[in-house]
């Protein structure tokens, strides 16, 4: 469904507003005429005391009409307002996701820098111990070498 349509949709058409507006009072009128009927009014006079009875309905139809139009355009700005309303909750969630994601990527990133760092500075201390062991190694050889050449 579009946007128009859905507009289209919600509208209310004036003629077919005045027209069901003048149904519901023709079925009222028709009631409070049945009822003085039953009373024992003339069916004439019946219906004459319930159109007075009833009141002016071109006054009061197009006061129902205006009742109507006023309750539409009020939905139609509170549909607004909420419509409003949610396309900022949108952008705020879609802002804070963002971020939150953001930082995790670069939580995630200084742990993979402060990984790299303990590993590199393990590598050193292992390079560093594996060097003065072959320097004992060495210092160890040449002090058995005079004792070897002594020996002969």
């Amino acid at each position: 469904m579009s946007l128009r349509t859905f507009i289209a949709a919600t509208r209310i058409d004036p003629e077919r507003a005045r027209d069901e507006i003048e149904e519901e009072f023709a079925h009222h009128i028709a009631a409070i005429e049945r009822e003085l009927c039953m009373a024992g009014h003339a069916p004439d006079r019946a219906m004459a005391l319930a159109r007075q009875r009833f009141g002016d309905t071109r006054r009061l139809a197009e006061s129902c009409q205006s009742v109507l139009l006023r309750e539409q355009t009020m939905s139609k700005r509170i549909h607004l307002a909420i419509t409003i309303a949610l396309g900022i909750a949108l952008i705020i969630s879609i802002g804070i996701t963002w971020t939150m994601v953001n930082q995790a990527r670069r939580s995630m990133e200084v742990a993979r820098m402060e990984a790299a760092m303990a590993m590199n500075a393990r590598m050193e201390a292992e390079a560093a111990l594996q060097e003065a062991s072959r320097h004992r190694a060495v210092a160890n050889d040449s002090a058995k070498e005079p004792e070897t050449v002594e020996k002969r």
